[in-house]
C-alpha cells in the first residue's frame, strides 16, 4: 500500500488501488490491523485515494456460515474437504459468549471447552488426527484486532472427506452470533 501511494504522491496523481486478496480470513469486521491500515491510507478524508477489492476468487463456492446459538443449543457446520492440502475454518464470536467446540473428522470426534474470559486457550492436535485447533479467548489480540471477540481457528490438513464443527452455547450473554469463513473454498 505504501509503495503504491508513494508512487502516486511522487507523480502528483490520484490513485485507485485494486487488491485481489482471494478468500476471506480474519475477523472480517474492519477491526484487524490490516483493515485499519487500509482505512488509515484510503478512508474518509483521503481525497484522490480509492481502495477497491473484489468479492473474492472463490468461484461462487459457499464459504461463509453464520447463526445465533442459544445457551445449551448445538449448531453443526458441515465441511466437505474434497482436495489434499490445507483447509482453514476461521470463526469469530462475541467475547462475552462462550462456545464449546467439537471437531468431527473421518477418524473421530474431538471436544474442546471454551476458554474462560480473558484467557488464551491454544490447543494443537497432532497430524494423526488431521487438524490443528486454536481457540483464542476474548483477551487475546489475534490479527491485530480491537474487537474483543473470541476466535476458533481450525486447519484441516488430513485426508479428504466429511468433517464437521459442532458449536454448543456454554454461556451466552451477547446473543450467541458467530461468523465463520472457510479458505480456500475450492476445497
Amino acid at each position: 500500500l505504501d509503495w503504491a501511494l508513494g508512487i502516486a504522491q511522487s507523480e502528483g496523481k490520484p490513485i485507485v488501488f485494486l487488491a485481489n486478496f482471494g478468500s476471506n480470513t480474519g475477523p472480517t469486521d474492519g477491526t484487524s490491523q490490516f483493515a485499519r491500515t487500509i482505512d488509515a491510507r484510503f478512508g474518509a478524508g483521503r481525497e484522490g485515494r480509492v481502495f477497491i477489492t473484489g468479492t473474492g476468487d472463490d468461484g461462487g463456492m459457499e464459504n461463509h456460515a453464520s447463526a445465533a446459538i442459544a445457551q445449551g443449543q448445538t449448531v453443526e457446520i458441515g465441511v466437505q474437504k474434497g482436495e489434499a492440502g490445507n483447509l482453514r475454518l476461521d470463526l469469530w464470536y462475541e467475547g462475552g459468549d462462550r462456545l464449546d467446540v467439537e471437531v468431527v473428522t473421518p477418524s473421530g470426534t474431538f471436544s474442546y471447552p471454551a476458554p474462560q474470559n480473558g484467557v488464551r486457550d491454544t490447543r494443537t492436535v497432532g497430524g494423526s488426527h488431521g487438524f490443528a485447533y486454536y481457540h483464542n479467548g476474548a483477551g487475546t489480540v489475534f490479527f491485530g484486532t480491537t474487537n474483543g471477540k473470541r476466535e476458533v481457528l481450525i486447519d484441516f490438513s488430513g485426508q479428504t472427506g466429511a468433517y464437521a464443527v459442532r458449536l454448543t452455547g456454554a454461556s451466552i450473554t451477547e446473543g450467541g452470533v458467530f461468523h465463520a469463513a472457510i479458505n480456500p473454498s475450492r476445497i
